[in-house]
């Protein structure tokens, strides 16, 4: 059994995430995978609309040739579609599932860092601690990390994430993943560049967030305007409580 690709497919079934973990890749691979995603979405749909149930594993959607196409639901709607090739094996439904949990392992813990990076904000009663992550599209590396004021002028833990790359004279990688332990923000009322708008012009397309910003400062509408870029946003809901506490001193108030 070996990993050929893994998709993120919005609420409204597009295509916002794909990795291929093909030896080659070419234009016809992505459109190969495109179209196996697509194909695969109306068994998604049959089998939601048979569940109460907005976090489950989906099971086997269907077989194309060696490859074999499995479905998972997280907590905010969206869907994971794994491909694998099985040439010669039946694959257990348990080691299928056990994959998809070590998928969602790697994001649990790599937000966990985003909040240990929050953690070493210098609190003050005007800005939130925030803590932020750049991960590689597989997850297995962390490219840089930043947290709020970290560098001078009141910067934000996603700005900073950014800065260290672009301070090593370099481009953020194609497919990188960012996990932040807030909503990025929309608005500054300092009026330098919103997170949101930085991230955006990086072309990193998947952010992962712990919690949604508070309201204590201005109205944010960073996850809805991400959405409009074509950035999928995803909750961590175990670690929002974690995300939280990094501003006691502010929304407790």
């Amino acid at each position: 059994m070996k990993i050929r690709c893994i998709v993120i497919l919005n609420r409204q079934d597009i295509p916002v995430y794909m990795r291929s973990f093909d030896d080659t890749s070419s234009e016809d691979t992505t459109v190969k995978y495109q179209y196996l995603a697509h194909t695969s979405v109306d068994v998604i749909e049959e089998r939601m609309a048979n569940t109460k149930s907005t976090d489950l594993y989906l099971g086997l959607l269907q077989t194309v040739g060696e490859l074999a196409i499995y479905g998972y639901v997280l907590n905010t709607g969206a869907r994971i579609i794994l491909v694998i090739s099985v040439p010669e094996s039946i694959v257990r439904s348990a080691a299928i599932r056990e994959i998809f949990q070590q998928i969602h392992a790697g994001d649990v813990e790599l937000m966990k860092k985003a909040i240990e990076e929050g953690k070493r904000c210098t609190s003050v009663d005007t800005a939130y601690n925030v803590g932020a992550v750049i991960a590689s599209g597989d997850k297995q590396k962390i490219i840089s990390t930043g947290y709020s004021r970290q560098y001078p002028g009141n910067t934000h833990a996603e700005e900073c994430a950014l800065l260290a790359i672009a301070n090593k004279k370099e481009k953020v990688p194609e497919t990188s993943v960012m996990y932040t332990t807030m909503e990025p923000c929309s608005r500054r009322l300092s009026g330098k560049q919103s997170c949101v708008d930085r991230i955006i012009k990086s072309g990193i397309r998947l952010v992962y967030v712990g919690v949604r910003e508070p309201p204590n400062f201005v109205q944010c509408t960073g996850v809805e305007e991400l959405t409009k870029k074509g950035v999928k946003v995803v909750h961590i809901a175990e670690l929002e409580a974690e995300c939280r506490k990094l501003n006691e001193h502010i929304v407790a108030k």
